[in-house]
């Protein structure tokens, strides 16, 4: 998708028709452009494609604006002016002529928006063309000096009759597809790394031992280290084989390690032995524990599937921020709009999760259904409702078992008191009612 240049045209002249505008990231190539006359519109401009797109819902921004491009979009394109829009040089060029009140005087400027594919630029120029700020830098487009000229462009383009309405309308269209297409991109991003990680999980699921066979050895190593016990005082102290009667009367061949003295090398096979014993009777919650992590990330890979919106994607993007490291809590740790989140996926988790959840953190779960408890680690800060409602239906996704609906409530860490392991009681709760959709 990129910017055709019939529309970029009439987009300019659109833009005559509005009195003022902002201009402010939205991430690493992608800026929110809003226009304001009679009527607000949203435009996303997208430097990757490069294409001009028309949102009826303005996107979040979902990067903090540090950069010195977004101080400068801050200090000129914040509520600035509209003085003339026009296509430069018979290209896909296009150059908004802004006026800015600053502290003691209005200060004229030029936002240059280059759609040209491959070539795509942004940049902040004064009235005699010279550089303050640009998106990317090369030889043509230095800081604090005049941009230097493009080859001259020798494509004849299209030309098509349209009306604003009629460019509104296409250019709402291919935001629409635009989006779609960036959010099965980042769909199947995510549940490529999610069946990454299941499949880790199967593997440790499928190595695990054979609790049979980890019981026949721990009493192959008991009837050795008992048999060495019974025979110490024959056994010479440099042999380093010995073949010694059973219990049974069947000879039985024992390697002995010269490493260690005898009595060393006898204590450590029966702990082998008692400690074969005991993982063989407890294997089985390492099996259980190994496949409610499958079905977990089963379950969050249907919840990415399914996902509607782009920022319900969020939480399972890995963490850039160098500084926010995932705690190893053992539960879940995800992030959403700014907020960390906790999730049980089993007893276990549930426990450790209440454990480290502070008194006015929000508690949320499934009503009568055993199953994740979710917390919001929020202090004070709460949350919004749609954020709320985001994390009840993401809640009733990780459940094991299916039900038409469901009952999610929701309330402050202090007023849920745990009985019994995970059990709680609660009070002071508010409920939203959902549907498996």
């Amino acid at each position: 998708m990129m910017m055709k240049f019939f529309l970029l045209k009439k987009f300019s002249e659109f833009l005559n028709t509005q009195t003022h505008f902002n201009l402010k990231r939205l991430n690493a190539s992608g800026f929110l452009l809003e226009t304001f006359s009679k009527e607000k519109h949203a435009f996303v401009v997208d430097l990757s494609a490069p294409y001009i797109g028309l949102s009826k819902k303005p996107p979040e921004s979902v990067l903090k604006n540090t950069l010195a491009l977004d101080f400068c979009l801050n200090k000129f394109t914040k509520n600035a002016k509209i003085l003339q829009a026009n296509v430069i040089d018979n290209d896909r060029i296009l150059e908004i002529k802004g006026a800015k009140d600053l502290a003691y005087k209005s200060e004229n400027f030029i936002l240059r928006l280059e759609m040209i594919p491959k070539k795509a630029n942004l940049m902040i120029l004064d009235q005699e063309k010279c550089v303050i700020e640009a998106f990317r830098f090369n030889d043509r487009v230095a800081k604090n000096d005049i941009l230097g000229a493009l080859p001259p462009n020798i494509y004849e383009h299209q030309e098509e009759d349209l009306d604003f309405k009629g460019l509104l309308d296409i250019l709402e269209k291919d935001f629409l597809s635009y989006q779609h297409k960036e959010l099965e991109h980042k769909k199947n991003q995510i549940i490529k790394r999610l069946n990454a990680q299941k499949e880790r999980l199967k593997e440790k699921l499928e190595k695990l031992e054979d609790p049979k066979n980890l019981q026949l050895e721990a009493k192959e190593l008991q009837t050795q280290a008992s048999l060495l016990l019974t025979y110490q005082h024959l056994i010479h102290k440099h042999e380093s084989c010995v073949v010694l009667k059973d219990f049974e009367d069947k000879e039985c061949t024992i390697e002995i390690d010269k490493s260690m003295p005898l009595n060393a090398f006898i204590n450590k096979k029966f702990t082998l032995s008692k400690k074969k014993k005991q993982k063989s009777q407890f294997l089985y919650l390492e099996e259980e524990n190994l496949k409610e992590k499958i079905a977990f990330k089963e379950n969050q890979i249907n919840y990415v599937r399914d996902a509607a919106e782009e920022s319900v994607l969020e939480m399972f993007m890995p963490v850039k921020n160098s500084k926010i490291k995932r705690p190893m809590n053992g539960y879940e740790v995800l992030y959403y709009k700014d907020f960390k989140i906790g999730l049980g996926k089993n007893q276990k988790e549930n426990i450790k999760l209440l454990q480290d959840a502070r008194a006015n953190d929000l508690w949320m779960h499934v009503r009568n259904i055993p199953g994740s408890h979710l917390i919001v680690f929020c202090q004070k800060n709460t949350p919004k409702d749609e954020v709320i409602m985001e994390l009840a239906k993401m809640l009733i996704k990780m459940q094991k078992d299916a039900f038409n609906g469901y009952e999610i409530d929701y309330t402050q860490r202090k007023f849920v008191k745990i009985i019994k392991g995970a059990n709680v009681i609660y009070s002071k709760y508010r409920t939203i009612s959902l549907k498996d959709t």
